[in-house]
């Protein structure tokens, strides 16, 4: 989605539309996804202007970027960028001679730069020769230089891998399509120069008119299909519909996959409980053993009432062994009628408990047969709509280990969200959700944690503003940091908190653990908040 030839027809269908429209606003709603608004401004027949919105996404698997269809933005755990280009026209739509490296150009000299190079793909907002703003990775950019497109490099020559000497050629081209042509079209031992002639004739063709569709085989691609020696498929109707398409294709399969491995998880774990329960009913006939010897204790004494204990103990015939003596312990302080019904009572304890394990190893069996039936037919399902069907139909059993089809499939934020004064609050979940809520916390962000005790990490939303938010916020932030803290216990909790650029994450440390180079401190009470709708203050 995001190869170079792809990118041409792209910066073609967007140059007769875009260019015109003013920037509104570029909200983050998710990791590595970046949606930015534009809006055209109404003509002469036009009660209100067209919207619009491009969406650009970082993920190495996906990276694209594309015009969206327009749906009004829900603003809540949305991340603000480039507050600066509101109201910006846009003026231009350019991509670079031979790098994956588009630039949006707006009026006052400001420009939006999309660098779609996979692992390393950004999006950055520069003046002149300055960098502004970054969507990732901000401080390794702000205030820096603009980075220059880089074409790749093309060597004229051979190789013994025919995919090599085809790259070398034109390093340009989509690398899974030419695997495809060189496997369907070329011979291994063709000459280098019929290899160049056709490596320039399949880009000549490439650059003559899109394809855009998608095959099994080698993804979405805007190469002729019939190049490829593949039945022509259907057609999307632009290349950024096909891209469009494609993305959301995948982000569907990406969202199937992590909900059904989740579930999987969750229903593994409920069966390793229950193997362990089963485990330590295992030895359930040792405590009938014990019940039997309780017995025969309590009729020796009872047949023995005026032996003498010594040392908390007594010795009798054992009529139960022949010819054999027992020791058994008693308490001294009271009689060996009142010693022998305490050892009724443990044996009528011990049958009870025996009785009692028997019916819950019957019951743990059930479960047993009801999870090892869930992971049997989930491990089947392999489609969204499969899953939604079998979270349906097996809700009742779900039930039973906590795990509703609401609950099973649900967003796995990093974070609790609660607002508080119209500001957010995301508290960490552990101390692998708190480096990964660091991680995409803006550097004007406030940042709290408990002093002196393990626990979350909790950040005051600010949306990019420098400013400090009002006393009471970060008092009632800190109630939550104090609270989701080991120190909870106490009645008052010093919490230090300090802005997010003044965190940092040393090498090597461990899940959770910081280093505070500036930090304040408030003492507050633990409180816990209410995590499913909004307090006010």
């Amino acid at each position: 989605m995001n190869n170079f030839y792809t990118l041409i027809y792209l910066i073609r269908e967007w140059k007769r539309s875009l260019p015109g429209g003013y920037f509104t606003e570029a909200l983050s709603f998710r990791k590595n996804t970046l949606s930015l608004y534009f809006e055209q401004p109404k003509g002469q027949d036009e009660a209100h202007g067209n919207q619009f919105v491009m969406t650009f996404s970082s993920d190495p698997q996906r990276t694209a970027l594309f015009m969206d269809r327009f749906q009004p933005p829900k603003r809540q755990n949305a991340a603000t960028l480039f507050t600066v280009l509101s109201g910006a026209k846009l003026q231009s739509v350019e991509l670079a001679d031979a790098d994956r490296f588009i630039t949006f150009r707006f009026e006052n000299n400001l420009r939006l730069i999309f660098l779609l190079y996979g692992n390393k793909s950004n999006v950055l907002l520069v003046n002149q020769n300055e960098v502004l703003e970054a969507f990732k990775k901000e401080d390794d950019w702000v205030g820096g230089d603009i980075p220059e497109p880089r074409p790749a490099s093309s060597h004229k020559k051979t190789s013994d891998d025919l995919a090599k000497s085809v790259f070398s050629l034109n390093p340009l081209l989509p690398r899974p399509v030419v695997r495809r042509w060189i496997a369907t079209a070329l011979s291994s031992d063709i000459h280098p120069d019929e290899l160049a002639e056709r490596v320039q004739t399949f880009t000549e063709s490439i650059l003559e008119k899109a394809y855009p569709h998608i095959d099994d085989d080698y993804g979405f691609t805007i190469v002729n299909p019939k190049l490829l020696g593949s039945d022509e498929p259907r057609h999307f109707s632009s290349v950024n519909e096909g891209v469009a398409g494609r993305f959301y294709n995948i982000v569907r399969a990406q969202e199937f996959v992590s909900r059904k491995n989740l579930l999987v998880q969750k229903i593994e774990r409920a069966a390793d409980k229950i193997d362990r329960s089963l485990e330590e009913l295992s030895n359930l006939d040792k405590s009938l053993i014990k019940a039997d010897k309780f017995e025969e204790n309590g009729h020796l004494l009872m047949s023995n009432p005026h032996i003498s204990p010594e040392n908390g103990k007594v010795s009798v015939e054992d009529f139960y062994n022949q010819g054999d003596v027992r020791e058994i312990k008693v308490d001294d302080t009271v009689d060996l009628v009142q010693n022998a019904n305490t050892y009724y009572e443990k044996a009528r304890s011990a049958r009870q408990s025996y009785k009692t394990a028997e019916q819950r190893t019957l019951t743990l069996n059930k479960k047993a047969d009801v999870v090892a039936e869930l992971l049997n037919t989930l491990n089947a399902v392999n489609y969204a709509k499969e899953l939604d069907k079998w979270q349906r139909q097996n809700e009742e059993k779900l039930r039973q280990f906590g795990l509703t089809a609401s609950t099973a499939g649900q967003s796995a934020l990093p974070y609790r969200p609660v607002t508080i004064g119209g500001y957010e609050i995301r508290i960490g979940k552990n101390a692998r959700s708190n480096d990964e809520l660091l991680r995409i916390t803006h550097k004007e962000d406030i940042w709290l944690h408990a002093r002196g005790f393990s626990g979350s990490h909790v950040i005051i939303v600010m949306n990019r503003k420098t400013t400090m938010p009002p006393a009471n916020i970060i008092e009632s932030a800190g109630e939550y940091a104090a609270f989701f803290s080991k120190g909870k216990g106490s009645s008052l909790v010093p919490v230090i908190f300090t802005k997010k650029k003044f965190v940092r994450k040393p090498k090597g440390a461990a899940p959770g653990a910081v280093k505070v180079d500036r930090e304040d401190v408030v003492l507050v009470t633990p409180k816990q908040p209410d995590t499913s709708g909004t307090e006010s203050t």
